[in-house]
Protein backbone atom coordinates (compact mmCIF):
# COMPACT_ATOMS: atom_id res chain seq x y z
CA UNK A 1 0.00 0.00 0.00
CA UNK A 2 1.13 3.43 -1.08
CA UNK A 3 0.44 6.32 1.97
CA UNK A 4 1.77 8.79 0.07
CA UNK A 5 4.10 10.22 -2.65
CA UNK A 6 6.75 12.85 -3.27
CA UNK A 7 8.44 14.82 -5.81
CA UNK A 8 11.34 15.91 -4.29
CA UNK A 9 14.10 14.37 -2.12
CA UNK A 10 16.01 16.55 -0.29
CA UNK A 11 16.18 17.82 3.22
CA UNK A 12 12.69 17.76 3.73
CA UNK A 13 11.65 14.78 2.24
CA UNK A 14 14.09 13.11 4.47
CA UNK A 15 12.42 14.95 7.80
CA UNK A 16 9.43 13.18 6.71
CA UNK A 17 10.38 10.04 5.95
CA UNK A 18 11.76 9.52 9.15
CA UNK A 19 9.00 10.97 10.87
CA UNK A 20 6.86 8.48 9.12
CA UNK A 21 8.86 5.63 10.20
CA UNK A 22 9.11 7.32 13.84
CA UNK A 23 4.88 7.33 13.65
CA UNK A 24 5.28 3.21 13.05
CA UNK A 25 5.07 3.87 9.38
CA UNK A 26 7.45 1.63 6.98
CA UNK A 27 9.44 2.78 4.62
CA UNK A 28 8.15 0.94 1.14
CA UNK A 29 4.43 2.88 1.86
CA UNK A 30 6.13 5.96 0.41
CA UNK A 31 6.68 7.07 -3.30
CA UNK A 32 9.55 9.29 -4.24
CA UNK A 33 10.71 10.80 -7.61
CA UNK A 34 13.86 9.63 -8.66
CA UNK A 35 16.26 12.93 -7.96
CA UNK A 36 18.01 13.96 -5.06
CA UNK A 37 18.75 11.70 -2.19
CA UNK A 38 16.27 9.45 -3.73
CA UNK A 39 18.69 6.38 -4.11
CA UNK A 40 19.95 7.35 -0.61
CA UNK A 41 16.53 7.28 1.27
CA UNK A 42 15.89 4.05 -0.88
CA UNK A 43 19.01 2.39 0.94
CA UNK A 44 18.60 3.90 4.16
CA UNK A 45 15.01 3.73 4.71
CA UNK A 46 13.08 1.48 2.22
CA UNK A 47 11.17 3.63 0.44
CA UNK A 48 10.03 3.26 -3.61
CA UNK A 49 11.56 4.96 -6.15
CA UNK A 50 9.39 6.05 -9.12
CA UNK A 51 10.49 5.73 -12.83
CA UNK A 52 9.99 9.80 -13.09
CA UNK A 53 7.56 12.45 -11.39
CA UNK A 54 4.65 11.38 -13.90
CA UNK A 55 4.74 7.82 -12.10
CA UNK A 56 4.51 8.73 -8.42
CA UNK A 57 0.97 10.85 -9.92
CA UNK A 58 0.57 7.97 -11.91
CA UNK A 59 0.73 5.28 -8.58
CA UNK A 60 -1.05 7.55 -5.73
CA UNK A 61 -3.45 9.34 -4.45
CA UNK A 62 -1.84 11.94 -2.26
CA UNK A 63 1.29 13.82 -3.47
CA UNK A 64 4.03 15.81 -1.51
CA UNK A 65 5.37 18.54 -3.24
CA UNK A 66 9.16 18.95 -1.48
CA UNK A 67 11.30 20.97 -4.58
CA UNK A 68 12.73 24.70 -4.22
CA UNK A 69 9.79 27.00 -4.49
CA UNK A 70 11.58 28.74 -7.63
CA UNK A 71 10.46 25.14 -9.29
CA UNK A 72 7.52 23.98 -7.98
CA UNK A 73 5.08 24.78 -11.05
CA UNK A 74 7.48 23.47 -13.97
CA UNK A 75 7.75 20.09 -11.18
CA UNK A 76 3.68 19.75 -11.51
CA UNK A 77 3.53 20.79 -15.09
CA UNK A 78 2.46 18.16 -17.58
CA UNK A 79 1.70 15.49 -14.95
CA UNK A 80 -1.44 12.77 -14.90
CA UNK A 81 -3.89 14.87 -12.45
CA UNK A 82 -7.32 13.87 -11.94
CA UNK A 83 -9.82 14.73 -9.47
CA UNK A 84 -8.77 12.18 -7.00
CA UNK A 85 -5.54 13.75 -6.61
CA UNK A 86 -4.44 15.71 -3.71
CA UNK A 87 -1.33 17.80 -4.05
CA UNK A 88 0.31 19.03 -0.91
CA UNK A 89 3.05 22.03 -1.63
CA UNK A 90 5.35 21.95 1.21
CA UNK A 91 6.97 25.06 -0.99
CA UNK A 92 7.11 28.16 1.25
CA UNK A 93 5.74 31.26 -0.50
CA UNK A 94 4.09 29.57 -3.17
CA UNK A 95 0.45 30.61 -3.70
CA UNK A 96 -2.41 27.55 -4.43
CA UNK A 97 -3.17 29.65 -7.29
CA UNK A 98 0.53 29.11 -8.87
CA UNK A 99 -0.08 25.53 -8.72
CA UNK A 100 -3.21 25.68 -11.40
CA UNK A 101 -1.71 23.52 -13.79
CA UNK A 102 -2.13 20.76 -11.25
CA UNK A 103 -5.87 20.79 -11.24
CA UNK A 104 -7.92 18.99 -11.39
CA UNK A 105 -6.30 17.82 -8.25
CA UNK A 106 -7.42 19.65 -5.35
CA UNK A 107 -4.25 21.55 -4.07
CA UNK A 108 -3.58 22.50 -0.17
CA UNK A 109 -0.52 24.34 1.13
CA UNK A 110 1.49 22.63 4.25
CA UNK A 111 4.79 23.68 6.19
CA UNK A 112 6.57 20.77 8.40
CA UNK A 113 9.78 22.19 9.94
CA UNK A 114 12.76 19.56 10.79
CA UNK A 115 11.25 18.55 13.57
CA UNK A 116 8.66 16.41 11.83
CA UNK A 117 11.42 13.79 11.97
CA UNK A 118 10.47 13.24 15.67
CA UNK A 119 6.90 13.81 15.29
CA UNK A 120 7.12 17.38 16.76
CA UNK A 121 6.52 19.97 14.00
CA UNK A 122 3.84 22.08 14.49
CA UNK A 123 2.61 22.03 10.78
CA UNK A 124 0.13 24.81 9.24
CA UNK A 125 -2.22 23.31 6.47
CA UNK A 126 -4.16 25.38 4.21
CA UNK A 127 -6.70 24.79 3.36
CA UNK A 128 -8.35 22.56 6.09
CA UNK A 129 -9.26 18.92 5.29
CA UNK A 130 -9.63 16.07 7.54
CA UNK A 131 -7.63 13.40 5.33
CA UNK A 132 -4.19 15.54 4.95
CA UNK A 133 -4.48 16.75 8.99
CA UNK A 134 -4.56 13.43 9.84
CA UNK A 135 -1.62 12.24 7.11
CA UNK A 136 0.09 15.26 8.39
CA UNK A 137 -0.65 14.53 12.46
CA UNK A 138 1.69 11.74 11.61
CA UNK A 139 4.78 14.24 11.74
CA UNK A 140 3.26 16.39 14.95
CA UNK A 141 0.40 18.90 15.55
CA UNK A 142 -1.76 20.19 12.48
CA UNK A 143 -2.87 23.76 12.43
CA UNK A 144 -5.44 24.31 9.71
CA UNK A 145 -6.44 27.36 8.16
CA UNK A 146 -9.28 28.71 5.75
CA UNK A 147 -7.29 31.63 4.77
CA UNK A 148 -4.08 31.37 2.56
CA UNK A 149 -3.07 34.91 4.56
CA UNK A 150 -3.29 33.23 7.73
CA UNK A 151 -1.29 30.20 6.52
CA UNK A 152 1.50 32.73 4.92
CA UNK A 153 1.96 33.81 8.35
CA UNK A 154 2.05 30.79 10.29
CA UNK A 155 4.39 29.71 7.91
CA UNK A 156 6.97 32.17 9.35
CA UNK A 157 7.02 29.69 12.39
CA UNK A 158 9.49 27.67 10.33
CA UNK A 159 12.15 30.68 9.96
CA UNK A 160 11.33 30.85 14.14
CA UNK A 161 12.04 27.25 14.38
CA UNK A 162 15.51 27.67 13.32
CA UNK A 163 16.14 31.28 15.55
CA UNK A 164 15.24 29.25 18.77
CA UNK A 165 18.15 26.71 17.76
CA UNK A 166 20.14 30.29 17.80
CA UNK A 167 18.69 31.29 21.45
CA UNK A 168 19.41 27.78 22.12
CA UNK A 169 23.10 27.87 20.69
CA UNK A 170 23.69 31.60 22.77
CA UNK A 171 22.80 29.97 25.61
CA UNK A 172 24.70 26.65 26.06
CA UNK A 173 27.74 29.03 24.82
CA UNK A 174 27.38 31.49 27.68
CA UNK A 175 26.55 28.59 30.32
CA UNK A 176 30.06 26.71 28.51
CA UNK A 177 31.92 29.80 29.88
CA UNK A 178 30.77 29.76 32.66
CA UNK A 179 32.53 26.51 33.40
CA UNK A 180 29.57 23.59 32.52
CA UNK A 181 30.62 21.07 30.26
CA UNK A 182 29.89 21.43 26.56
CA UNK A 183 27.30 18.72 26.46
CA UNK A 184 25.47 19.50 29.52
CA UNK A 185 25.18 22.80 28.53
CA UNK A 186 23.55 22.00 25.29
CA UNK A 187 21.54 19.80 26.85
CA UNK A 188 20.08 21.83 29.59
CA UNK A 189 19.89 24.96 27.78
CA UNK A 190 17.52 23.08 24.84
CA UNK A 191 15.52 21.04 27.58
CA UNK A 192 14.91 24.79 29.02
CA UNK A 193 13.89 26.21 25.85
CA UNK A 194 11.78 22.49 25.66
CA UNK A 195 10.14 23.54 28.85
CA UNK A 196 8.74 26.90 28.44
CA UNK A 197 7.01 25.44 25.24
CA UNK A 198 5.88 23.08 26.40
CA UNK A 199 4.25 24.74 29.56
CA UNK A 200 2.72 27.55 27.29
CA UNK A 201 1.45 25.42 25.04
CA UNK A 202 -0.34 23.11 27.19
CA UNK A 203 -2.18 26.40 28.78
CA UNK A 204 -3.75 27.84 25.76
CA UNK A 205 -6.02 29.58 27.74
CA UNK A 206 -4.02 31.92 29.66
CA UNK A 207 -2.13 34.51 27.61
CA UNK A 208 1.86 34.68 27.69
CA UNK A 209 1.74 38.02 28.88
CA UNK A 210 0.11 36.35 32.12
CA UNK A 211 2.32 33.67 32.31
CA UNK A 212 5.76 36.07 31.60
CA UNK A 213 4.29 38.06 34.33
CA UNK A 214 4.05 35.71 36.94
CA UNK A 215 7.73 34.24 36.08
CA UNK A 216 9.17 38.01 36.37
CA UNK A 217 8.53 38.92 40.01
CA UNK A 218 10.00 42.28 40.99
CA UNK A 219 13.68 42.19 41.80
CA UNK A 220 14.34 38.95 40.49
CA UNK A 221 16.83 37.44 37.49
CA UNK A 222 13.92 36.84 34.88
CA UNK A 223 12.71 40.93 35.38
CA UNK A 224 17.03 41.93 35.37
CA UNK A 225 17.47 39.68 32.00
CA UNK A 226 14.18 41.02 30.41
CA UNK A 227 14.98 44.59 31.04
CA UNK A 228 18.47 44.17 29.92
CA UNK A 229 16.84 42.12 26.71
CA UNK A 230 15.16 45.10 25.95
CA UNK A 231 16.96 48.00 26.85
CA UNK A 232 18.98 46.57 23.70
CA UNK A 233 16.12 46.84 21.37
CA UNK A 234 16.01 42.93 21.13
CA UNK A 235 12.09 42.45 21.25
CA UNK A 236 12.18 44.46 18.53
CA UNK A 237 14.74 42.96 16.60
CA UNK A 238 12.59 39.88 16.67
CA UNK A 239 9.76 41.42 15.04
CA UNK A 240 11.80 42.56 12.32
CA UNK A 241 12.96 39.29 11.96
CA UNK A 242 9.95 37.83 11.58
CA UNK A 243 8.83 40.61 9.05
CA UNK A 244 11.96 39.99 6.73
CA UNK A 245 10.96 36.07 6.70
CA UNK A 246 7.35 37.09 5.52
CA UNK A 247 8.67 39.20 2.95
CA UNK A 248 10.91 36.70 1.89
CA UNK A 249 8.34 34.47 1.39
CA UNK A 250 6.02 37.37 -0.32
CA UNK A 251 9.45 37.74 -2.44
CA UNK A 252 9.39 34.23 -4.01
CA UNK A 253 5.45 34.24 -4.96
Amino acid sequence: MTAFGMIGAGHLAGFLIKGWLHAGGAGDEILVSPRGQAAAYAKQFGVRVASDNAAVVAQTKTVLLAVRPAHAAAAVQGLPWSGKHRLISLCAGVAVSELSMAVPARIHRAMPIAAAAIGQSPTALYPPNDEIETLLSRFGPVFPFSNEGHFNTASVGGAVYGWAHALILETADWFSTQGLPPETAQTLAARLFEAAGMATAERPETPIAEVLQSLATPGGITEAGLNALKDRGADAAWRAACAAAAEKMRSRS
